[in-house]
């Protein structure tokens, strides 16, 4: 197993923040809020304004809110700002990335204070802790809280891995298996929640946006011109819940068999030679006969480059995920993915559809996935294809996930006049 690249990571803006709309997109936003005889107002919260996965989707909702002729609000410590300008919403600076009891006081009465000022009807919640100050500065207020639950980390108890986002006046769920353990934990939540995965910029996940440029280039760094392979790409956090060392078994089952000598596997992460995981990895290559054939290829920044330059994209997290963005990005790029069975992994993958579906943990089933799918003749690859991206663009895009948020906040309002 070896470590690569050696020069630094590529460096690409996945998205500024606002959504890529086409007319149509821009004119059913602009209907959402007609005849509520009132000009909505929305706060979104965030600690920070990021390019991270619970921001961008706020800033989708904020842009959407803005479109929709509402006056869009968003409150976070700090960031790039002018961001917001460029989507039609405005900033209310407010320390939400501290943390602790009495960090969660403060912003309560904080929040409490923008409610009051901007004459707030919606306040939307992504993280625990601001839900926490959201909550306590709703009570008794004109406001409704949402909370948005369920993130791209391992979600198996409600209870636990909730908190307060589970406790907003409305709930949107990340997947309908985040839906299930929220009713499962408190049957008085059914009624009170609605699914929406946060969605990918499918716009920026498209084959025709990723030039030639950038694909040589990562491939370059890969060795990839040189050596070049069936390559699977396993994408997202490196740790032992993602299942990395499930596709290390894999690969071991598969990678001497007639056909297969030169499959190899990348998996980008922040891992170091030194780290625990790193060194399972590569006892598992070495038990298994797959020394030099999973290379740990260090920080990715160009996903959407990463994804076109692999044949499979693998998600096959061993604890069911909130939501599965991985599966989602490389369905947009038309790329087939293979996933483990489990929470919201399952509901991104068609199983012989857009990709295949194992069990969790099962290195012999996925062995078979990846075998069957590198098998398959021309036109059964381009059918898988296809029919991931129209997936991805019918239920896992931006676009489609903020106006479905902006299309909940007229509900909750017209409910509650």
């Amino acid at each position: 197993m070896l470590f690569r690249p050696k020069q630094p990571p590529l460096r690409f803006a996945h998205s500024s923040g606002a959504l890529a709309l086409d007319q149509a997109s821009r004119d059913a936003m602009r209907s959402v809020f007609d005849g509520m005889g009132q000009r909505l107002t929305v706060l979104q919260l965030m600690p920070r304004i990021e390019a991270g996965g619970a921001e961008i989707a706020a800033l989708g909702a904020a842009e959407a809110v803005a479109l929709g002729g509402g006056r869009s609000i968003v409150a976070a410590a700090g960031g790039p700002v002018e961001r917001l300008k460029r989507i039609g919403a405005e900033f209310a600076e407010a320390p939400l990335d501290a943390r602790g009891p009495v960090a969660i006081g403060r912003n309560g009465s904080r929040i409490k204070r923008l409610i009051d000022e901007y004459q707030v009807d919606i306040v939307h919640a992504r993280t625990r802790e601001i839900a926490w100050a959201a909550r306590q500065a709703t009570k008794g207020s004109r406001a409704i809280l949402v909370t948005t639950c369920g993130g791209d980390a391992p979600f198996n108890d409600a209870g636990k891995d909730a908190g307060a986002l589970g406790e907003g006046d409305h709930i949107i769920a990340g997947s309908e298996h985040v839906r299930g353990l929220l009713i499962d934990d408190d049957s008085a939540r059914d009624g009170k929640i609605s699914v929406i995965p946060d969605g990918a910029n499918l716009a920026v996940y498209a084959a025709e946006a990723v030039g030639p440029q950038r694909l040589t280039t990562l491939a370059r760094a890969w060795g990839m011109l040189e050596e070049p392979a069936p390559t699977i790409l396993a994408p997202g956090p490196t740790v032992p819940e993602r299942g990395k060392h499930v596709l290390a078994r894999a690969l071991g089952e598969i990678a001497h068999a007639p056909g297969h000598a030169d499959l190899v596997a990348i998996i980008p992460g922040e891992l170091k030679a030194k780290d625990t995981y790193a060194q399972q990895l590569a006892w598992i290559a070495r038990k298994r006969g797959a020394t030099g054939r999973i290379f740990l290829a260090g920080a990715l920044t160009d996903i959407p480059a990463a994804m076109m330059l692999a044949d499979i994209v693998v998600s096959v997290p061993v604890e069911p995920l909130g939501q599965d963005p991985i599966a989602a990005m490389a369905a947009g790029l038309g790329k087939p993915v293979i996933g483990a069975d489990i929470g919201a992994t399952a509901e991104v993958v068609v199983d012989g559809v857009t990709g295949r579906l194992v069990p969790p943990d099962d290195p012999e089933a996925l062995g078979r996935a990846i075998t069957e799918i590198l098998a398959a003749s021309a036109k059964e690859k381009a059918d898988l294809s296809a029919a991931a991206r129209t997936w991805a663009l019918a239920k896992f895009s931006a676009t489609g996930s903020a106006l479905a948020v902006i299309r909940q906040y007229a509900e909750l309002m017209k409910a509650a006049k």
